[in-house]
């Protein structure tokens, strides 16, 4: 075989091995730097959303998706899935704090508002996107961008 063809060979596969690389380089810093997923929903899935940004928890009837593991309950009587301490009028803590202003039904909650997210003790220091992602998973709901984060 004419030696020309045997260097241009060589050449071509080192060349290839090159490209190969710096393309997994490439690859590997960017999948580093993105958090998965990179947007979330405003509410939870199923859950509504009113004309002041509050979040509204769906009508408790047999056929409602997405309200929690057992139903979110505002109330001490099943605090243990929250992770939060009870207040002296028996609310739970976060609910407490994400209670909606001037709600009177008890079911709208401002969950878009990472200074009432830090009020609450058992999500100090976090992020807003892992404090709803934890208070979340805890209280069994879906929340579309938050409880597949992978940012926490």
């Amino acid at each position: 075989m004419d030696p020309f063809f045997t260097y241009v060979g060589y050449g071509a596969i080192f060349i290839l091995v090159i490209v190969l690389i710096a393309f997994g380089v490439m690859l590997n810093k960017i999948y580093k730097q993105d958090t998965y997923p990179p947007m979330q929903n405003s509410c939870p899935d199923y859950w509504n959303m009113d004309g002041s940004g509050n979040c509204v928890l769906p009508p408790n009837t047999s056929n409602t998706k997405n309200r929690g593991g057992s139903n979110i309950t505002f109330d001490a009587s099943d605090n243990s899935k929250f992770d939060a301490s009870t207040t002296a009028n028996g609310q739970n803590e976060w609910y407490r704090i994400l209670k909606a202003n001037g709600d009177t039904t008890g079911t709208k909650l401002t969950l878009n508002d990472k200074d009432k997210w830090a009020e609450i003790p058992a999500y100090k220091g976090m992020s807003m996107r892992c404090a709803q992602r934890k208070w979340a998973n805890k209280t069994g709901l879906v929340w579309d961008g938050v409880t597949n984060y992978t940012g926490c």
